[in-house]
């Protein structure tokens, strides 16, 4: 696009250069711009040195000059085709705060432009754009993306709810994609007398997708729903844990809370005051004694241990910061019984898992513990030493270690046998009372 006597490449709105881009002059020149409806904005609203930019919508931004030739450079780049050299400087913007750089970084760990490909990265990226870009537009574009992620499973299980919630978030947010989608859906309805979404999907989607708003309206304040501002600054950490007897202990991983000041337990609405009892950093493990004395515990599995190739499912309480405060449960196989380097004390599983999820309980078919959920691979990382992505490789600590830890120091459990399978949706609502959130406050 030609204007201002070089060739323009950055943000557009309809149709002419508005918001940060770059200059090209056919001298070979070039420099950051920051432009309002196709006229260069560096008047009275630019400062002489370039250090604060107040935008069009009245919000003020502190953004020097240097970041914002970062910007216009980083712009070039991608436009270019030399992903390589725009990545690190989006993510350079990103993390200092930029959200116009959010979607940029979020494309190209999607799209494995100059970098691994990382859905559960570009997810992240996506979820901090919806929560703390300044405008609707910005926010429904993410709210859109976001769904196409739950829609397929990348990064995160595949949840035909949630998918549909993020849909109405972002026809909340005038998302026209999302707008279509809906139209169409309508129109099918009316063609066919059915709704192409089964009636229980679009209920929750529509509970979650009430959720969802709320959050985003709690970042608007900088304040989250239900805590106090001083909660919200020291809240640090959250993980997931699980009853195994009636006094109130709980079992977690180590890394979930070493280091905490205070430590909550929360379940149903409800939160009560955690002590930490064993923590055993060795084999990731951590005793809690809650204030609470559960009316349902978890049973470890009895005889036979679990074998490869048996079906688990991992509960916990992923990306709690985003997503509902509601248990979520996934369904996968064991894979091996041992971990990296063979490690015998852990067991390889194919349950999707993300941040959150660590110290939730790994159950059988027949609802009974055989493990505790503890790391996701790190995919970039791997792709460093192997040149591949590896998809759904996750580990979870063994039971026969956890009882162990319990024997060793007299902690009361429960064993049950697992010789009758039990229906995934009975085993589901018995995890929810007796799966605890937890929240580490540093």
């Amino acid at each position: 696009m030609e204007y201002a006597g070089g060739t323009y490449t950055g943000e557009v709105l309809n149709g002419v250069p508005h918001g940060k881009g770059a200059l090209r002059y056919s001298d070979g020149e070039f420099k950051g711009v920051v432009w309002k409806d196709g006229k260069l904005w560096d008047g009275s609203h630019v400062r002489v040195d370039g250090t604060d930019i107040t935008y069009w919508d009245g919000e003020v931004v502190s953004t020097s000059r240097e970041d914002i030739d970062v910007w216009a450079k980083a712009y070039d780049h991608y436009m270019s085709g030399r992903y390589e050299a725009a990545y690190p400087l989006w993510l350079e913007l990103a993390e200092k705060g930029d959200t116009t750089t959010y979607s940029f970084v979020a494309r190209m760990l999607h799209e494995g432009q100059g970098i691994p490909q990382d859905f559960s990265a570009a997810l992240k990226w996506t979820q901090k754009q919806l929560m703390e870009y300044p405008d609707n537009a910005g926010k429904g574009e993410a709210a859109w993306n976001i769904n196409t992620h739950y829609a397929a499973g990348r990064g995160v299980p595949k949840d035909d709810a949630m998918a549909w919630a993020y849909v109405l978030v972002a026809k909340a947010l005038g998302n026209e994609t999302a707008i279509k989608h809906l139209e169409e859906g309508e129109r099918i309805q009316r063609d066919t007398g059915k709704y192409p979404k089964p009636d229980y999907v679009v209920a929750q989607g529509q509970a979650l997708a009430r959720q969802i708003w709320t959050k985003i309206e709690a970042a608007k304040s900088g304040k989250s729903e239900g805590k106090s501002e001083a909660t919200t600054k020291r809240s640090e950490s959250t993980g997931s844990g699980f009853y195994i007897n009636f006094e109130g202990h709980i079992i977690t991983n180590s890394h979930v809370v070493n280091d905490c000041h205070q430590i909550n337990t929360l379940q149903d609405g409800k939160k009560y005051n955690a002590t930490v009892v064993i923590n055993d950093s060795r084999n990731d493990l951590a005793l809690l004694k809650s204030g609470n004395q559960p009316k349902t515990i978890a049973n470890f599995r009895g005889g036979r241990g679990i074998r490869a190739g048996e079906d688990i499912l991992a509960f916990g309480y992923p990306f709690q910061d985003v997503l509902s405060d509601e248990l979520k449960g996934t369904k996968g196989m064991v894979n091996a019984l041992s971990g990296l380097n063979n490690d015998s004390r852990i067991m390889q599983i194919s349950a999707p898992v993300q941040p959150g999820n660590s110290g939730g309980p790994l159950l059988d078919q027949a609802g009974n513990v055989v493990g505790v959920v503890t790391a996701k691979m790190d995919a970039v990382k791997m792709a460093k030493y192997t040149g591949d992505i590896p998809q759904n490789v996750n580990f979870a600590i063994k039971a026969s270690l956890v009882r162990d830890m319990l024997e060793v120091k007299d902690v009361d459990y429960d064993t049950a046998s697992s010789n009758e399978e039990l229906k995934t949706v009975d085993i589901f609502q018995r995890a929810k009372r007796f799966t605890v959130l937890i929240e580490c406050l540093q």
